[in-house]
């Protein structure tokens, strides 16, 4: 059963190597600036990251809110212990 293996570890390496030739890298991997593909790629990307971005952004707003909401209405309640800021 080793020999198999060794023969068909040979056998795959020797077919990865004699395709290596006719494989060509597309214009994303090549690193080609002005391609159509590449292009699209980048805006994909600024687009992805400015929506997380915005959402995280989202989130720190609501808290802020929060906080904020939180304050007026203990500064609002003379009955409460944190407007005392105890």
């Amino acid at each position: 059963m080793t020999r198999a293996r060794l023969i068909l570890a040979m056998l795959s390496a020797a077919v990865v190597l004699w395709a290596a030739d006719a494989v060509q890298a597309c214009a994303v991997c090549g690193g080609d600036p002005q391609s159509e593909l590449t292009r699209g790629a980048l805006s994909g990307v600024i687009v992805m990251v400015g929506i997380t971005y915005g959402l995280l952004m989202g989130f720190v707003a609501l808290g802020a809110t929060w906080v904020i909401r939180a304050r007026r209405l203990a500064a609002s309640n003379p009955d409460s212990k944190a407007a005392d800021g105890e």
